[in-house]
């Protein structure tokens, strides 16, 4: 499975993500992911990247 057919799933946190770094996993260690951001200006809902991260956790293995 595709990270970016996942992201598209949660269109509310893909429009955020496409402001991140060039190859960033928006994953919790990835550095200056603009979802952590968008969370601490209170923008998107931090549940919802959290589950984002969780879908995308599970194709790293």
């Amino acid at each position: 499975m595709n990270p970016d057919n996942i992201l598209r799933g949660f269109p509310d946190l893909a429009a955020v993500a496409e402001t991140c770094p060039r190859g960033c996993t928006h994953l919790a260690d990835a550095p200056d992911c603009a979802l952590d951001e968008a969370v601490e200006r209170g923008e998107v809902d931090p549940a919802r990247v959290d589950s984002l991260r969780r879908l995308l956790g599970s194709l790293r293995g």
